[in-house]
């Protein structure tokens, strides 16, 4: 039987790319396999990040093709002088599925990847890096590591996990990984390190550390300060290599979905919806907080992908990276169809300012001209906070009756989540704050029904 390098090259008149053709052909060498339609779906990936320049910025990267361990330990690419497999442990041909992903699952005590990749051979500092993989579903386990680095006690750490993602120690406004399952990538360039999660960016911050970068990287291994733990779940794409632009890792971010489509890793959505907040949006609290934020939620209800971008301690008020009023472009970047918004919880600590009216007229007015119609925006005022002299009542609902107002006046949406959960105290967690599980469970209803009224 001719190889399958040879039928494609028949079946589609020998238009697959070189980088296609020879990732194929180490495929099948140790025995894996593609069909024609998912050799074309990966050549067109491969061709979409040439045309957007990011694949000559990628030292490595893994798509986890065939369905067999020896066949998805095959890196699509890998930097000179590295070997082109992934060297695992303890791992078996259970963890490895084409639609289910690479990973050792619910359960890990023992099984990791390493990489090979050691970031300072191939001139990687911490002002010219990015690194990044792609969850299929709840990332989790020991601290919830999966992309990160193999012993080493200086402090650098690059983590992306249920809890926290970026360099370590955490920059400032990162936000929670387990806030969506998709793409997350991290680059750490001259301007400070960005996150992107499918194709939406967030700014996170400049540096403040000069790290040593560790020996290599580990898949589902954390090893650091001496301690080593491991990390549950399936992964469908991870890269590292050179710092990419916002654009970059818009396109990237793209690109992986579509493949991930293609190879039936994922459903296809009914559109986006995308959330900006805080820690609340983020799920603080929620239990088990991918599936039970109120986000969440709401996005499974809609049948709609979610694109999350809380962001722990953010405001709407302000000039820097956490502040609504400079994040809300990231909703028309991710071209979302609908869109929730849901701050003040933060802004509520300081005495009521009309600033956060006005800034409240730009994100809706911003969103608007970036095409989303007011019809599709919904306004959240933020939830109830327990009376304990740092936010008192009036100045809650100070807070909270400027954004129905702000919601009239561009004709969008609105969601009393303060009065419902004033009403319900105990949607309210202990910390006075965030709500408890069952509170982000009435709010997500709250916000559905306001969505399809």
């Amino acid at each position: 039987m001719l190889s399958l390098k040879l039928r494609l090259k028949s079946f589609i008149g020998g238009s697959l790319l070189p980088e296609t053709l020879e990732y194929v052909t180490r495929l099948e060498a140790v025995g894996g396999s593609l069909t024609e339609a998912q050799s074309a779906a990966l050549d067109k990936f491969i061709g979409s990040l040439k045309s957007a320049g990011v694949w000559t910025l990628l030292d490595e990267a893994y798509c986890f093709g065939g369905s067999t361990l020896a066949a998805q330990k095959v890196k699509l690419k890998y930097a000179s002088g590295n070997g082109d497999t992934l060297t695992t442990f303890n791992m078996s041909d259970s963890d490895a599925s084409m639609t289910g992903g690479f990973g050792p699952g619910g359960t890990n005590t023992n099984k990791y990847a390493t990489t090979g990749y050691i970031p300072a051979s191939y001139s990687r500092t911490y002002t010219d890096f990015h690194f990044a993989c792609s969850f299929l579903g709840q990332p989790g386990g020991g601290n919830g590591h999966f992309l990160v680095d193999t012993p080493i006690t200086t402090i650098f750490k690059a983590n992306i996990g249920a809890g926290y993602g970026g360099l370590y120690p955490a920059p400032s406004n990162t936000a929670n990984c387990s806030a969506i399952s998709g793409f997350h990538c991290y680059s750490v360039g001259t301007d400070g390190q960005r996150r992107s999660m499918d194709d939406a960016i967030m700014a996170l911050s400049t540096h403040a550390l000069t790290p040593t970068f560790p020996t290599q990287f580990s898949l589902f291994r954390s090893a650091f300060n001496n301690v080593t733990d491991f990390a549950t779940g399936k992964m469908g794409f991870a890269c590292l290599g050179a710092a990419l632009t916002s654009t970059q890792q818009r396109a990237l971010g793209s690109a992986v979905r579509t493949l991930e489509y293609a190879w039936g890793r994922r459903t296809a959505p009914n559109g986006r919806i995308g959330f900006l907040g805080d820690s609340i949006t983020q799920g603080f609290n929620a239990s088990p907080v991918y599936t039970s934020r109120f986000a969440a939620q709401v996005a499974s209800s809609m049948s709609m992908l979610e694109v999350n971008l809380g962001v722990q301690g953010g405001y709407l008020m302000g000039t820097n990276a956490s502040a609504g009023v400079v994040r809300y472009a990231d909703l028309n970047r991710a071209s979302v169809s609908k869109a929730v918004i849901m701050l003040g919880t933060n802004d509520a600590g300081v005495a009521y300012n009309a600033q956060f009216r006005t800034d409240y007229d730009t994100i809706l007015t911003g969103l608007i001209a970036g095409g989303l119609a007011a019809d599709d925006i919904v306004v959240c005022s933020q939830p109830y906070c327990t009376d304990t002299g740092s936010r008192p009542l009036a100045r809650q609902e100070a807070y909270a009756g400027a954004a129905e107002d702000a919601a009239a006046a561009a004709g969008c949406r609105f969601a009393d989540i303060y009065a419902l959960t004033a009403a319900t105290p105990s949607y309210i967690h202990a910390d006075t704050i965030h709500p408890t599980t069952s509170g982000h469970g009435a709010i997500a209803t709250e916000i559905y029904t306001v969505l399809t009224a």
